[in-house]
């Protein structure tokens, strides 16, 4: 009787429908992991998806290379695969559409802008900051899609530690961003 009381009660004393018993079976179920593969140049620093267009992905490499990909075939692959109503099949790019290598070394800090749509804004770690804008068309998604320009270089007092390791969009201003410095400074 002791044992009873501490396991809780065999029998469905609430009345509990059967439907309910089915959810918690499924609710169970081992989850299953569906992944694809990309194609990278080195290893990934860091990786974001556009708010707007989340089937744009950019990627910052270790070996100095901004890239972006079109993941809208996955996206779609997964949207198949856990029963929606997905009507497009489109091919699985697995290369970058976009390769940008005009930082002068490799980079962590990366954000997309939740006001103005495509621009970007990656940061080095020699202190560059460049600004990514959509080109006209860019839905089109080839090598001409962005214009990216370099926005900022180390200046001032932290010339011997200039790395740019976070940068953020400001929530509600389309041409602010904050820039985190190994250095200790923060620049808006």
């Amino acid at each position: 009787e002791l044992e009873d009381d501490v396991l809780g009660d065999e029998i469905n004393k609430d009345g509990d429908s059967d439907e309910e018993e089915e959810e918690d079976e499924i609710e169970d179920l081992d989850p299953v992991i569906e992944h694809y593969s990309l194609k990278h140049n080195g290893g990934v620093n860091r990786v974001r998806a556009m708010p707007q267009r989340p089937e744009v992905v950019a990627t910052w490499s270790d070996k100095g290379k901004v890239n972006m990909y079109n993941v809208r075939g996955i996206l779609d692959s997964f949207e198949r695969s856990s029963g929606g109503d997905s009507i497009s099949s489109r091919k699985i790019a697995r290369d970058p559409f976009f390769v940008y290598q005009g930082h002068s070394t490799e980079g962590y800090a990366m954000d997309w802008s939740r006001v103005n749509e495509g621009h970007l804004v990656t940061g080095d770690c020699d202190g560059n900051i460049h600004l990514w804008t959509p080109s006209e068309g860019y839905t089109n998604y080839s090598n001409s899609s962005f214009k990216v320009s370099s926005a900022y270089g180390p200046s001032g007092d932290n010339i011997d530690n200039p790395s740019v390791e976070d940068l953020q969009w400001s929530p509600t201003e389309g041409t602010v961003f904050a820039a985190a410095e190994c250095g200790g400074d923060i620049k808006i």
